[in-house]
């Protein structure tokens, strides 16, 4: 199943009023203590040391060298379909349960990726971005799209574990068994910062939501329009708007900064949105 080949159904009504909820859950995050699962997984990470990711200008060159790229889909994303993607893509389906249509994707497609980033892991060390990706490719056949889309579920889900009400087929998980898929994932992947708290898989996930950002609203928009171009930016910058304001009001679950994160998502994003441009994929 690819996620960009039909429109979500659901109304405009509904897709306005779940924008308006993501909005409030971001400032005022609700009770939701049974769900935290991952400092549990940061504990267990604690006396792990992940090596860091090389510089964004060595991104940049080893995107420009990916070959197996097909060139992003131009003007598939309604406006409609671009407030839904804004509502999902700013907060976890888990708040949003009307929501969750935007957020699909088969949970086959998110268990195949995250087993073949551990098994490229095992035998190379934890994974960069671009490797990252690469596998994402192999498993979307060279779509773009739906390769990042891919892995932004993917990476979110071994994050959270917020948004599996949103993934279809996913089979009844023990607790324990959560804990070792997303502690596998976190040990996969290459890490944004030397501090005391990685939170490895959180960074992932918010380098891929700022990327696909970049390619949903720039690149696979219908229409540019002033709504649009807000929508944008207020996720090109989400990540500072939420340090400076939203976790003033409700303190993260695992006290630690993404910004980094989203510096390299937004290079990416940008990065691959130009390329497109240009026609050089």
């Amino acid at each position: 199943m690819h996620r960009f080949d039909n429109p979500t159904s659901v109304s405009w009504m509904d897709t306005v009023h779940g924008l308006l909820q993501a909005a409030k859950t971001v400032v005022f995050v609700p009770e939701h203590d049974k769900h935290i699962i991952h400092p549990t997984v940061a504990e267990m990470l604690r006396h792990d040391h992940l090596p860091l990711h090389k510089p964004i200008a060595t991104q940049e060159s080893k995107l420009a060298a990916l070959g197996g790229l097909k060139p992003i889909t131009v003007g598939i994303l309604s406006q409609k379909e671009l407030v839904g993607l804004t509502a999902v893509l700013a907060q976890f389906t888990l708040y949003l349960p009307s929501m969750r249509p935007y957020w699909r994707i088969d949970y086959a497609s998110v268990k195949q990726l995250h087993d073949a980033v551990i098994k490229y892991a095992v035998k190379n060390g934890p994974v960069g971005l671009i490797d990252q990706l690469k596998i994402a490719l192999d498993i979307r056949q060279g779509n773009t799209e739906e390769a990042m889309w891919l892995l932004l579920v993917t990476s979110r889900q071994y994050a959270r574990w917020y948004d599996s009400d949103a993934a279809i087929g996913l089979p009844t998980l023990t607790h324990d068994t959560i804990l070792d898929e997303m502690t596998g994932w976190s040990r996969s992947i290459k890490s944004f910062k030397n501090t005391s708290v990685q939170d490895t898989a959180g960074d992932t996930y918010y380098c891929w939501t700022h990327a696909f950002a970049w390619i949903a609203f720039k690149t696979m928009a219908k229409r540019q329009t002033l709504f649009s171009r807000l929508q944008f930016l207020a996720l090109r910058y989400g990540t500072e708007l939420n340090h400076r304001i939203a976790h003033k009001i409700s303190p993260q679950s695992l006290p630690n900064s993404h910004r980094i994160a989203a510096k390299y998502g937004n290079a990416i994003g940008k990065f691959l949105t130009e390329r497109n441009i240009s026609n050089k994929v």
